[in-house]
């Protein structure tokens, strides 16, 4: 498929219900550049699997994978999706939605790729989006307070701790491609289990350009409480962040950016420490 500028990769585990709606709003863009769809579907149990392949009859350049399997320590829909479509990505740029989410800009796709090849020294470009609660939906900025960001980030300080740009979650994000040396190693990363979604992504490209905050409101993110990072407890969730922190912070080269790990490796050891404390002290 040559000359295609964008690749989405439509994440999909069991989305029977919601996969059509992501797709139509990915066909409904308006934009004079070319982009293909890969759709992987990773171990669902309700019929996702033949909805892609009845899609993938409707709508151009639209690429099923059905591949993932079932193991002891792959239960589906994790980072092993992401790695494999990832790993098949051959255009310039490239974007993730998952298939709970959507666009609802139509000129989404095109004012993210006018914006990247007009400023190569930017690796990333997001939108403002809303956040579809079960029971209501709010903007990630409301308009009000766009004002507050300086909407461009300069490093990965700026990217994990906020104050520049917000933070911009899977279906709001597009992304330059990496040289395939630096693609081959977030391929690696990706099959650390705690290596995985948007958080992690963001602050793996973060190292090689800037990010840009769009203030178009271009895609809803569905909040579910039947979503994985929604399942986990508290003390599960400051654990993943406690294994990624370290992680990054034993293999990174630059001083200056272990001295950041480590402020935030003290940061979550302390809130793990006063959620024991509380927990012993409730216990008395």
């Amino acid at each position: 498929m040559k000359g295609y500028d964008l690749t989405i990769l439509l994440l999909c585990y069991n989305s029977k219900n919601t996969l059509e709606r992501a797709v139509e709003s990915i066909y409904k863009q308006i934009t004079q550049h070319k982009f293909k769809v890969i759709a992987g579907e990773d171990c669902s149990t309700d019929g996702t699997s033949e909805l892609l392949l009845n899609l993938a009859e409707i709508y151009p350049s639209f690429i099923p994978v059905i591949s993932t399997k079932k193991t002891k320590s792959h239960k589906g829909g994790d980072y092993i999706n992401f790695k494999n479509l990832y790993a098949l990505v051959d255009t310039e740029y490239f974007c993730v939605l998952d298939a709970d989410d959507y666009y609802i800009h139509e000129n989404k796709i095109e004012v993210q790729i006018n914006f990247l090849k007009e400023n190569p020294d930017f690796v990333a470009c997001g939108t403002n989006y809303l956040l579809k609660y079960e029971s209501k939906d709010v903007y990630a900025v409301e308009p009000c307070d766009i004002k507050l960001y300086s909407g461009i980030s300069t490093s990965m300080r700026d990217v994990l701790d906020g104050g520049k740009i917000p933070f911009m979650q899977t279906s709001s994000v597009m992304f330059r491609q990496l040289n395939k040396n630096d693609r081959y190693k977030l391929l690696q990363k990706f099959g650390k289990p705690f290596y995985k979604g948007d958080f992690v992504r963001n602050i793996y490209f973060s190292q090689f350009g800037k990010f840009k905050f769009l203030p178009i409101v271009g895609s809803a993110y569905t909040i579910s409480s039947k979503g994985d990072w929604q399942k986990m407890s508290y003390i599960e969730k400051e654990n993943y962040y406690l294994s990624f922190y370290t992680y990054h912070m034993l293999f990174t080269v630059a001083w200056k950016n272990k001295i950041f790990f480590i402020k935030h490796i003290s940061k979550t050891l302390l809130n793990i420490l006063i959620y024991y404390a509380g927990k012993i002290i409730s216990k008395n």
